[in-house]
């Protein structure tokens, strides 16, 4: 599966940071807890996208399924899905509050 972006963001955040292993812990908890509550809610994005493959192109449903694996809420033009979600707020909000602390 794909990194996704607001991981490696945070991991840049935090290797340019002045953070302590207790924020960067917590950090990285909230971040796992984002994603993990993302992944529930593109389950049902990536079996539309399956179906749809296997009913609009000559591939099995096998490779339909493996291709849509990757999906991971990325628009073209817009913001990633799911990001509004709770975990994913409580994080970002917390990544914010350390970054006001460092001024």
């Amino acid at each position: 599966m794909k990194t996704s972006l607001i991981t490696i963001i945070t991991f840049v955040f935090l290797v340019y940071s002045g953070y302590s292993n207790a924020d960067s812990a917590k950090l990285a908890k909230l971040d796992k807890a984002c994603e993990k509550a993302r992944q529930v809610k593109l389950v049902p994005l990536r079996e539309k996208i399956a179906k749809e493959c296997v009913a609009t192109t000559s591939k099995s449903e096998e490779v339909c399924k493996k291709e849509s694996q990757d999906y991971n809420g990325n628009r073209v033009g817009r913001n990633p899905m799911f990001y509004d979600l709770p975990e994913c707020v409580k994080a970002f909000e917390y990544q914010k509050s350390l970054a006001s602390r460092q001024y």
